[in-house]
């Protein structure tokens, strides 16, 4: 039996255990990560810090490549809740322009995030940052079309930049977007319908199984 930090009590004693295991192990590292860089980071320390075997960490999530990618999941999924508010009431190409500002200024926000794109050259990372859920995200809180894959890789392009790269200020950085954006999305931006709180939860992605 697993204890929790030397107590006697069972590790997870109530709701579901596969579900709060999950979500400690994935807070755990997200703390780790941040504290000690993505590298550093080992499927010992977080089992210990998590106060669980390996085993346990093993049997509820898997090795570091699932770690990692429960971890961006989450993050991805923070910031997809945010941007949707943020749009709220934007149409056609301000849609478009408020989406970026708004996700470059979340992924800023949110520590684990910059750290994962320190190791962007990382081919799960890759993965994940450029992946079809977070891609479909994108298009469907712009209110674009789904099928749009140009318009997906522009969009997801300009924030990893402008979180990895901030551009100074706010001002000057919707002055870059605006003048990035407005001629390339003229003809492709739609009236949105979306409903922020229908767009689809990029945890899907099967980083995240």
């Amino acid at each position: 039996m697993d204890f929790e930090r030397g107590t006697k009590r069972d590790w997870l004693a109530v709701g579901s255990r596969r579900d709060l295991a999950r979500e400690r192990i994935f807070a755990v590292a997200a703390e780790l990560i941040c504290d000690r860089g993505l590298d550093e980071v080992t499927v010992d320390d977080v089992a210990q810090s998590a106060g669980c075997s390996r085993a346990t960490l093993y049997r509820y999530v898997g090795g570091k490549p699932a770690i990692v990618g429960g971890v961006l999941a989450r993050v991805a999924q923070s910031m997809a809740e945010r941007v949707a508010e943020a749009t709220a009431g934007y149409d056609g190409v301000d849609r478009v322009v408020e989406l970026i500002l708004a996700a470059s200024a979340t992924g800023r926000s949110l520590p684990v995030l910059v750290e994962m794109l320190d190791h962007a050259r990382d081919e799960q990372v890759r993965a994940h940052l450029s992946s079809a859920a977070t891609r479909s995200a994108a298009l469907r809180t712009a209110g674009l079309d789904p099928d749009d894959d140009h318009a997906a890789d522009v969009i997801v392009r300009i924030v990893w930049s402008l979180i990895h790269n901030p551009v100074g200020d706010d001002t000057a950085e919707r002055r870059l977007v605006e003048w990035l954006v407005r001629p390339a999305f003229a003809q492709q931006a739609i009236m949105s319908q979306t409903d922020p709180a229908t767009v689809d939860s990029v945890t899907t992605t099967p980083l995240d199984r």
